[in-house]
């Protein structure tokens, strides 16, 4: 029976060895698939599975992927996951399996702008950051306008704060050498190597530079090094970057610096998950979040998306959500309404896209709310770059890490933040007019007052609708400004327009707003009407077709024709010859009539790309969102994609739901029902012929427990009075109710019914304790009384007494009776214990006693006192502890010195009265005593002092109960100054065009009455005054010398003299030269026919006396100028109009200056009347007060 048994299993055995074989031999020969699977078996069991006895390998384990359960994996496999799922007897015990999916960073709209505006990363000044710090970086990072539009350093002063927690970044890692971030990196870890340390350097071994790290370049101009960044580096190192292997290069770096932007002083956790080149496997990802919320990460900043749902990407991120970790990735940058992850998991993370610097969507920024949570600025982003730089980005990349950082900033104010209440928080945004943006843009100071008791400062915000308008010269193109307050904002907000062209007018109607509501007005460019009109456009669709061609194709087609007529003639039994031919004939004429280049190809129909569900488990009664998604958008009419449930018990969706026309996803609900074990069920969705399924997960309601019993009141009269009673479970109960069961420790005095059932749903039910009549309660009783502090100084502290029951007091409250045996301390006469309430307590006054003196305090009540001591002392005097002088030298008759006396301690009541003597009162006096105020514990005093004609010691001294302080002091006698020096400036004037100013020093103060200095000059090109006085007390005076012209450099001796000294000062007097033209420029440079010019010449000096003569002249007849315009003596510069006429067409002119030999030109266009054609860029601002902010809209003028 035994072999039998073992024959049978052999046999089973050998047809599961069978299938795998012909299983694994029927696949083809190719490279493996990597697959993420989670399963049920330890890693010495996979290793097992996965290399089966006598037959080939199905699969390789790479390793683990650090989830908390241990159970997944990533593996190779020459198997794709269906093949792996489908294996007889699931031998490697799969729970879920799912493609290792391949990110990239690179890609998408987002491009750099040609040319790199020439503002961008201009202010390269060194500033302190955070302020205060030892740490510098770039003004223009620290103070970049982005940081402004979300309020970066508003918040930090607002709220205090500036992060704190631990921020991660998976990215391409980070510079741990970089000076502004060096203060606050973690190690972090390398997943693409697998080692500690998440150094993007790393990527840049062996050295692809001339030399590493190569030479910093601070004057350099910003450089392309990747298709969305400029970097500050020589042009061959960001060539070599400018480059596939590199296309990434820096992101994590740039990343990680904006987060430090907002939150300076929150460590940052570098996680290298991607490459240089911008790849990354989708398990490293994994293997990151993991690692961060496993080494005490608050935050993950996620810059990057995929397009293809991973269900255990959102079991990871759902357990970064569980342990109190908040989220934020970028929404992408394709520019469009597509679901990416994991900005849809709206549950676990937050989507950011970007904005401009005036609040309207990037252009290359995704959309929808369903991926996005909030906006923040990402065009010209300023950050950290490595080797020492800083670099600008174009990207949702550098929107995202503004939330992370702002993240950083709640769990500075509350570190119990998590990802619910924190995007709660983050959703106090600023409104935007583009649809699709979540909340609105990031205001960090509405997100902080959220969660706090501060308020932010009143402010505004500007956007205009809609963004643009082509209009022809002559037609009106009207925009709607609208100006939202901001933290409360009820400012008056004044309108201004600029940018509009030549010959057109910008006004704003009304002119200002208030913010109260409505708070638009209307901007309108008004435009004038060309002479001439536009050129004709060529056809958009194909080359313009040349005239010869095209009359020759005709005289071909005019050919066929009578050639097909002949023909038909000639051979009527051929007919498809002449078919043929008619069909040649037929193509002629329609390429001739240009046909072929009717409009655009049409576009394929979309095809169904994606289904995904969130969340991906639920309980049952619960429902979930379906989302799917086609490969572009749908047509006219929209899309109609059918729907299914595998299992309509435990999931039901809707036969279909419709894709509008011109979207390309919808949204749909999978309701649920209840279900007593977990259970998978699998949603279909199908669309011209493609299906696409996801999983849901549906799991049974769990049981509350049963987490309170409270009664209310806790003490009733028997018989007279009822409790009620409730119970309180941990959740909702399930259908059908929780009956709980009650009971009572006495029966006789105190009933409850059997059960009470908390219906479903609730959490909690109530019931009724009745009572019967007693003849007694327990008794309560005083049970202690206490005094705090136990030791007090008489009339200056007093004690606070506590008495305490045995239980709770009565209805009415508990009267307990005080005394106190001695007058020292006195207490009230009794003190009320409130009805419910143990304790009561009552303050001991005491008064002033002369010697340590015990009291006793007595408490009684109920037939039982209870006693405490207390000890009364006096109020010990304090000693005089020192005397002081300053300053401890002065002047005789002219200053005089400050003295203090400080106690050991304060003064008693009354004061404290300190006798003061001088031991020389004919030199220095003091008044015969100083009060220190009662409390207080020093005083000060005036030390007067008369003249003396030598240096004189004096000894001041102070009494206070029997202690005596001396301090001395030493009256000098006063010395008159001298005159110590005589100084010029400048030294070398020009004659009559520059005078110098002279300053006279004495060596002290002067005295009374001042000191007047006499002056002469040895030469007459230059003349000072007879004498300059210095006022008593000053030390120095000024005065002017004066020059005349002169023909040769002649130098001139300034002598000052007082009380015996004299100084000198040599002065250098030049001729006046001449100056040269230095320029010539017209205002405005293109004017309408009839309009004037202004020109200015300008010269490289002041001109000379009689002034300069600047020769004028024009091109054409067109715009004519005076001969010469006057440059009037001293001035620099002088202007003259230039007078055009009507042209018909747009008319160069070139205007020439000259003089002394020097020719300059400048260009001048004449134009005909109108508007000329163009895109220009209306910029609308909004002021109030101090507060500025813009906005801008485009108007294409035809």
């Amino acid at each position: 029976m035994r072999i039998g048994k073992e024959r049978q299993a052999m046999k089973r055995r050998m047809c599961l060895a069978g299938a795998l074989v012909a299983l694994l031999w029927a696949t083809p020969a190719r490279a493996d698939n990597r697959i993420i699977l989670r399963t049920s078996l330890s890693l010495q069991a996979l290793n097992t599975a996965c290399n089966p006895l006598l037959l080939a390998p199905i699969c390789t384990v790479v390793g683990g992927l650090g989830d908390p359960q241990g159970e997944l994996y990533l593996i190779t496999s020459p198997l794709d996951v269906s093949g792996l799922l489908n294996l007889l007897g699931n031998p490697l015990g799969i729970i879920d399996a799912e493609l290792d999916q391949l990110l990239n960073l690179v890609g998408g709209l987002n491009i750099l702008p040609t040319p790199i505006p020439a503002t961008v990363m201009s202010n390269r000044t060194l500033v302190p950051y955070p302020a205060g710090s030892t740490t510098s970086a770039w003004d223009g990072y620290v103070n970049q306008p982005a940081a402004s539009i979300v309020g970066v350093q508003d918040t930090q002063r607002t709220f205090n704060v500036l992060g704190t927690g631990i921020v991660a970044d998976i990215d391409t890692g980070v510079d741990p050498t970089h000076p502004a971030l060096q203060g606050v990196l973690l190690p972090g870890y390398d997943f693409t190597r697998n080692q500690s340390g998440g150094s993007e350097l790393n990527d840049t071994s062996p050295c692809p530079f001339a030399s590493c790290p190569p030479p910093p370049c601070p004057t350099c101009s910003p450089a392309k090094v990747n298709q969305s960044t400029a970097a500050v580096l020589d042009q061959s190192t960001a060539a070599v970057l400018d480059g596939t292997p590199y296309a990434a290069f820096g992101h994590g770096t740039m990343v990680m610096g904006i987060i430090h932007l907002v939150a300076p002083t929150a460590k940052l956790l570098p996680l290298k998950a991607f490459h240089s080149d911008g790849t990354a496997s989708l398990s490293d990802i994994l293997r990151a979040i993991y690692y961060a919320v496993q080494n005490n990460a608050n935050v993950i900043n996620m810059s990057f998306d995929i397009t293809t749902a991973s269900a255990e990407l959102q079991k990871a991120l759902d357990y970064a959500n569980q342990q109190g970790l908040i989220s934020a990735a970028s929404a992408g940058n394709d520019g469009t309404a597509e679901i990416v992850y994991p900005a849809a998991l709206q549950t676990d993370v937050m989507g950011v896209a970007s904005t401009t610097d005036q609040d309207a969507r990037s252009s290359f920024s995704n959309f929808g709310n369903t991926i996005v949570w909030v906006a923040a600025p990402g065009e010209a982003i300023v950050s950290t770059y490595p080797y020492n730089t800083y670099a600008a980005g174009w990207g949702t990349s550098f929107s995202a890490p503004f939330v992370s950082g702002g993240a950083a900033l709640l769990h500075n104010v509350n570190a119990a933040i998590n990802q619910s209440s924190g995007a709660m928080a983050v959703s106090h945004a600023v409104p935007l007019a583009d649809a699709g943006m979540g909340h609105g843009r990031l205001d960090l100071c509405a997100t902080l007052a959220s969660v706090t008791a501060v308020s932010c400062s009143p402010d505004f915000s500007v956007s205009a609708a809609p963004p643009s308008a082509i209009i022809t010269a002559g037609q009106q193109a009207n925009f709607t400004v609208s100006a939202t307050p901001l933290h409360g904002s009820t400012q008056t907000v004044t309108w201004s327009c600029t940018g509009a062209p030549a010959a057109a007018t910008c006004t704003v109607s009304p002119s200002s707003v208030t913010l109260n509501g409505a708070t638009t007005a209307t901007v309108t460019l008004t435009t004038m009407a060309r002479v001439l009109a536009p050129p004709l456009v060529l056809p958009r669709y194909a080359p313009p077709m040349s005239t010869w061609v095209m009359l020759a194709a005709c005289f071909a087609g005019l050919a066929v024709l009578l050639l097909f007529c002949t023909l038909s003639r000639a051979l009527p039994k051929r007919p498809g010859l002449a078919a043929a031919a008619g069909l040649l004939v037929l193509s002629l004429f329609t390429y001739a009539c240009g046909g072929s280049y009717s409009g655009p190809p049409g576009s394929p129909s979309p095809t169904l790309s994606s289904i995904a569900l969130n969340p991906m488990s639920v309980t049952g009664g619960s429902p979930s969102t379906g989302t799917l998604t086609l490969s572009g958008p749908a047509a006219s009419g929209g899309a109609a994609v059918s729907l299914s449930s595998d299992n309509t018990t435990a999931a039901t969706v809707p036969a279909s739901v419709t894709v509008a026309a011109g979207a390309s996803s919808a949204t749909f609900t999978v309701s649920t029902s209840s279900v007593t074990a977990s259970t998978s069920v699998n949603i279909s969705a199908s669309y011209a012929g493609v299906t696409k399924t996801a999983s849901l997960t549906v799991q049974p309601q769990a049981l509350p427990t049963l987490s309170s019993l409270t009664l209310n009141p806790t003490s009733v009269t028997g018989g007279g009075q009822t409790s009620t009673g409730t119970v309180t479970l941990s959740g909702p109960a399930p259908s059908g109710g929780v009956a709980v069961s009650l009971s009572s420790s006495s029966t006789s005095t105190a009933t409850v019914p059997a059960s009470v059932t908390v219906a479903a749903g609730a959490s909690s039910a109530t019931f009724t304790v009745s009572t019967s009549a007693v003849t007694a309660s327990t008794p309560v009783t005083l049970s202690s009384l206490t005094l705090n502090p136990t030791s007090v100084t008489g009339s200056v502290q007093s004690s606070t007494g506590t008495v305490t029951l045995s239980g709770p007091a009565l209805t009415g409250g508990a009267q307990v009776l005080l005394s106190s045996n001695n007058g020292a301390a006195s207490a009230p006469a009794s003190v009320t214990i409130a009805a419910g309430a143990s304790s009561a307590t009552f303050t001991v006054s005491t008064s002033a006693v002369t010697a340590s003196t015990p009291v006793t305090i007595s408490a009684s009540y109920a037939g039982v006192s209870k006693t405490a001591s207390l000890t009364v002392l006096p109020q010990a005097l304090p000693t005089l502890s020192s005397l002081t002088l300053n300053p401890t030298s002065v002047t005789g008759g002219v200053q005089t010195s400050t003295g203090t006396v400080t106690l050991s301690g304060p003064a008693p009541t009354g004061g404290a009265a300190v006798s003061l003597s001088s031991s020389s009162t004919s030199t220095a006096t003091v008044p015969a005593s100083v009060t220190v105020v009662s409390g207080a514990s020093s005083a000060t005093f005036t030390v007067s002092t008369s003249a003396v004609t030598a240096s004189t010691p004096v000894t001041i001294s102070a009494s206070f109960a029997g202690v005596t302080k001396t301090a001395s002091l030493t009256v000098v006698s006063q010395a008159p100054p001298t005159l110590s020096s005589l100084t010029l400036n400048p030294t070398s004037v020009t004659g009559s065009v520059q005078s110098s100013t002279g300053t006279v020093t004495l060596s002290g103060p002067a005295l009374t009455g001042g000191a007047q200095v006499l002056l002469s000059s040895n030469n007459g090109a230059a003349s000072v005054p007879a004498s300059v006085t210095i006022a008593a007390g000053a030390s120095s005076a000024t005065f002017t010398v004066s020059t005349s012209a002169v023909t040769a450099s002649t130098p001139v001796t300034i002598s000052a003299s007082y009380a015996g000294v004299s100084k000198t000062a040599s002065l250098t007097v030049l001729p006046q030269a001449l100056p040269t033209l230095s320029s010539l420029t017209l205002n405005p440079t293109s004017v309408t026919g009839g309009s004037p010019s202004t020109g200015t010449v300008t010269l490289s000096g002041p001109a000379p006396t009689g002034g300069a003569a600047v020769s004028l002249s024009s091109s054409t007849p067109t715009a004519t100028v005076p001969a010469s315009v006057t440059v009037a003596a001293g001035a620099s510069s002088a202007t003259f109009t230039v007078s055009t006429s009507a042209v018909t067409t747009s008319t160069p002119v070139t205007i020439s200056a000259s003089y002394t030999g020097t020719t300059k030109t400048a260009s001048l266009t004449v134009a005909p009347p109108g508007t000329p054609a163009g895109t220009y860029t209306l910029t609308i601002t909004g002021t109030s007060g101090t507060l500025s902010h813009s906005t801008t809209v485009l108007v294409t003028v035809n």
